[in-house]
């Protein structure tokens, strides 16, 4: 299989590149003979656009997307595209098609089956600053975000990390490794122009491990408005919260 990028007056990250060639990949199980992908990226006003032409078993497959950055239209990309190839594949078969990109989450949870609606954040690195300024922004208690990391291992560990409220001050955890880390977020500064921020590290540990029912269930008999857990299924920063009448769930992209 070939994957084809090119930038239309846009700069391609090898970073990017490598994340887009990795998320598109995962379409070729879905054929007997995939002959290449065709990808193009542009900037339209504001919007992160991507489009994408696949060439595969005799058949074409174009689907487009925009976002406000690119990390996130190559995930709405992918599934545009993926919905479109297990409806063409349904069709022709007559069989069931299993996707790719399935959600490891139920759809609803709890005894009394509670409706919680699942929310994937944006795949843009971010450090702390950016993530907390973003929070401030949005006028927010809380944010899951995938950390920027300089490390060696950045290769290896996709780490997702999450800022919230807590009494007064705020709270930081992250899974550098796979390992759960949280820390005091000392705000020294908490202008829009010129936020000053600082980790230390701390003893106190507030994040739970839990599975989605049980999430569920504590936010419900609790009368907070979120809360950040460490998924048991899939070992993921999650933040259930509530919306309106809603439940949902942040979680890190599929």
């Amino acid at each position: 299989m070939k994957i084809n990028i090119t930038g239309r007056h846009f700069d391609i990250s090898n970073d990017l590149s490598e994340y887009a060639e990795k998320k598109l990949s995962k379409l070729e199980k879905y054929f007997h003979k995939l002959i290449d992908i065709n990808v193009i990226m542009y900037m339209e006003k504001h919007l992160h656009v991507i489009e994408a032409t696949i060439n595969a078993d005799s058949t074409k497959f174009y689907a487009t997307e925009q976002a406000n950055d690119m990390y996130s239209s190559i995930d709405m990309l992918v599934k545009s595209l993926e919905k479109q190839v297990v409806k063409n594949k349904e069709k022709h078969t007559g069989h069931k098609v299993t996707p790719v990109l399935k959600a490891a989450q139920p759809e609803s949870a709890s005894e009394n089956r509670t409706e919680v609606l699942f929310k994937q954040i944006g795949n843009k690195p971010k450090d702390e600053l950016e993530a907390f300024l973003e929070m401030k922004v949005d006028n927010m208690d809380f944010i899951l975000f995938k950390k920027h990391d300089n490390s060696e291992n950045n290769d290896k560990f996709e780490n997702y990390a999450v800022i919230y409220k807590s009494g007064n001050g705020f709270k930081m955890a992250e899974i550098p490794q796979d390992i759960l880390k949280e820390n005091d977020l000392i705000v020294h500064d908490d202008s829009i122009t010129n936020p000053k921020i600082k980790i230390v590290e701390c003893n106190e540990k507030s994040i739970k491990n839990l599975q989605i029912d049980s999430a569920v269930e504590e936010i419900l008999s609790s009368s907070g408005n979120f809360l950040p857990f460490l998924n048991n299924d899939t070992n993921n920063l999650n933040i259930i919260y509530r919306n309106g009448e809603t439940l949902e769930i942040m979680v890190p992209p599929n």
